[in-house]
């Protein structure tokens, strides 16, 4: 457990492009995906979460109390609404979604985030796949 307020640059991926794969990425997106460099800013305060992310190619902002269902865009993967389900257990930041009927040959996601020791860890889950990008504090 540690604290995963602050503002994070992608250090490193690992199994990044087969996620990408799995969860119906197309080539062409993958290949940007992986080579983009975000940065997370995170805000926790209790159970509420301010998370922007931030590339070259797209941004995000998510703004939930864990706990709750939302929906929101996830810019460089698709352009539909993605349905999240919240919660946030034992310093895991876990967000379950699913893909809108738009988003034809998409698959359901499941995002954990956590700090492992001086470093922000998301795992990134579709199916039997997890791909992990570690974040350094900045």
């Amino acid at each position: 457990m540690g604290d995963m307020n602050g503002t994070w640059k992608l250090d490193r991926n690992e199994n990044f492009e087969e996620y990408l794969k799995e969860i119906g990425m197309g080539m062409v997106k993958r290949k940007i995906a992986g080579a983009t460099t975000p940065v997370m800013e995170i805000k926790q305060n209790g159970n509420h979460f301010y998370i922007k992310n931030t590339s070259a190619v797209s941004s995000n902002e998510l703004d939930f109390d864990a706990g709750t269902s939302f929906d929101t865009e996830i810019p460089g993967i698709t352009s539909c609404k993605w349905a999240c389900k919240s919660s946030f257990e034992g310093g895991k930041l876990i967000l379950e979604c699913t893909p809108g009927p738009a988003d034809k040959g998409m698959k359901p996601t499941t995002i954990i985030r956590e700090r492992a020791g001086d470093e922000l860890l998301q795992s990134l889950i579709c199916g039997s796949v997890t791909g992990k990008r570690y974040y350094k504090k900045v």
